[in-house]
């Protein structure tokens, strides 16, 4: 799932033009966001 969503992320780059973007997640209390996906400046 990771690939997917940093897929997603790029895909969004492409898209709006940004260098950069990540992709939040709840976590199960839905109470914190967690970065799950990346692209451009943030990558891993």
């Amino acid at each position: 799932m990771p690939e997917l969503l940093d897929l997603i992320a790029r895909t969004a780059c492409s898209l709006t033009g940004y260098e950069a973007s990540g992709v939040l997640l709840a976590d199960e209390t839905r109470r914190s966001l967690h970065i799950s996906g990346v692209s451009g400046s943030m990558a891993r």
